[in-house]
């Protein structure tokens, strides 16, 4: 069997610091600046889901997008949130992680890009459900 490695995607996790507290336990507006992201990047919406833990306390959620997802987790104590951002070829997700830093106000932020990468029989030509949405 011929395979081959393809771009499956980018992988962003990204890392930001020296957050106002308020900001960081407001679901409404963290679940707006998600959705806002993944527009930013024209990734097509499917879903969201925020929790907020009540008080002070942080917010968890994701945004489920044809082309894979964007998730978050804060710890306003800290000033920090850790946010997961991936789409398929075709996509970039650094769009939307430069949008968060800003719209967070991090004055401090950490950025992992990865490429995913697929190994795939090269004889077969079918395409993937990826690409038959719109990361072609």
């Amino acid at each position: 069997m011929a395979t081959e490695e393809i771009e499956a995607g980018v992988h962003v996790l990204l890392d930001t610091n020296n957050i106002r507290p308020e900001l960081l336990y407001a679901q409404d507006f963290i679940e707006h600046a998600m959705v806002s992201a993944a527009r930013k990047a024209n990734a097509t919406i499917l879903h969201s889901y925020f929790h907020h833990f009540g008080g002070q306390w942080g917010v968890t959620g994701v945004v489920a997008v044809s082309e894979s997802h964007l998730s978050i987790h804060t710890w306003p104590e800290w000033g920090y949130a850790s946010v997961d951002i991936y789409l398929c070829r075709g996509m970039d997700p650094r769009i939307c992680a430069k949008y968060l830093v800003e719209a967070f106000e991090s004055t401090s932020y950490n950025m992992n890009v990865i490429t995913r990468k697929a190994v795939i029989d090269s004889t077969t030509s079918e395409t993937s459900s990826c690409n038959a949405i719109r990361c072609q």
